[in-house]
């Protein structure tokens, strides 16, 4: 039985990855391999794939980021009063950004 992976077949993954073809797609044009096995020989094969961010990464980080600004511009109100951050519990915290934000 000849083997899958020829040279020809890797140097066309090597080839579609370089493009920036994802590995589903890789294997829907080499043929007669699944997208796991794809992952497998790239890996192998030291053949860096498109690491792409999960869908939802941008948002979930845009919210990250501005739930930090608030928290960083309520720390700084606080500093600026004279209080101490250090001296007070976590709740006395959000209680007070959150009497600060009515």
């Amino acid at each position: 039985m000849a083997p899958l992976w020829t040279p020809a077949r890797l140097a066309a993954l090597s080839r579609y990855a370089a493009d920036g073809l994802s590995a589903a797609q890789i294997a829907a044009r080499i043929g007669n391999t699944s997208r796991n096995a794809v992952i497998g020989v790239a890996r192998r094969n030291n053949i860096p794939l498109l690491q792409r961010e999960p869908a939802c990464a941008g948002r979930r980080g845009q919210a990250a980021a501005d739930a930090d600004a608030a928290l960083a511009a309520s720390a700084e109100a606080f500093r600026r009063q004279g209080d101490d951050i250090a001296a007070m519990t976590p709740q006395d915290f959000i209680d007070w950004v959150r009497e600060r934000e009515r």
